[in-house]
C-alpha cells in the first residue's frame, strides 16, 4: 500500500470539521476505522507500519468505504477472500471509493462493471486490458457517477458542501458525505 493513497484521504476525513471556527474543540464528524484482513500491523510503501482496528470479519458497518492503492494492488487482486470482501461491502456502503490502484481492485469485484473509471496512469493499459466491461478513462482524475459531481475543488452532492483538502490528482476521487463510519 502506498503511504499517500491511505494516509492521504485519511488526514482529508480526520481534519474536516463543520465548524471551522471550533476546529480546535469539535471532533470530525468522521469516525474512521482501518481494516485489514487480520490484525497484524500492515507495512505500507517504506516501511509505515499501520495497525488495523478492526479484521474483515469483525468490521462493523460502514457509511464510505475507501479501498487505497500501490504495489500492494497486484498481490491483492489475486486474493480472493479479500476481492469478496470488498464486493460484498461494496454493495451495503453509501459511497464506495479508491485511490489510485485501488480502482483495480473494485475493477476484479465487478462492482465497476458498465462505469466509468480510472487509475493511475501507468495502470490505464492494465485496467482497460484487465476488465473490458469498465470504461477506463484515460484523461480523467475524477469522474462523475450518480447523485455525485466533482466541481471547481468542491466535492458536493445534494446534501453538502466539502472543499477539496488538496491539489493531488491521486486523492481527486475521495467522495465525502458528512456522517457515519469510515473505513480503509
Amino acid at each position: 500500500m502506498e503511504v499517500l493513497d491511505f494516509c492521504g484521504p485519511f488526514e482529508v476525513f480526520s481534519v474536516t470539521r463543520l465548524n471551522e471556527g471550533k476546529r480546535r474543540e469539535a471532533p470530525s464528524p468522521f469516525e474512521l476505522h482501518l481494516i485489514a484482513e487480520n490484525p497484524d500491523a500492515v507495512k505500507a510503501t517504506g516501511g509505515l507500519r499501520i495497525i488495523p482496528d478492526f479484521t474483515l470479519e469483525d468490521c462493523p458497518l460502514l457509511d464510505i468505504l475507501v479501498i487505497p492503492g500501490g504495489w500492494g494492488t497486484r498481490t491483492e487482486i489475486k486474493n480472493d477472500y479479500l476481492i469478496q470482501w470488498i464486493a460484498d461491502r461494496g454493495k451495503k456502503v453509501e459511497t464506495l471509493t479508491s485511490v489510485c490502484t485501488g480502482s483495480v481492485l473494485l475493477g476484479r469485484t465487478g462492482l465497476l462493471n458498465g462505469r466509468h473509471a480510472t487509475t493511475h496512469w501507468a495502470s490505464l493499459p492494465w485496467k482497460r486490458e484487465s476488465y473490458p466491461e469498465v470504461t477506463v478513462e484515460d484523461q480523467l482524475h475524477v469522474l462523475e457517477d450518480g447523485s455525485w459531481s466533482i466541481h471547481s475543488r468542491k466535492i458536493t452532492d445534494d446534501e453538502s458542501s466539502v472543499p477539496h483538502a488538496c491539489d493531488s490528482p491521486s486523492l481527486d476521487p475521495l467522495l465525502l458525505r458528512l456522517n457515519g463510519p469510515v473505513a480503509f
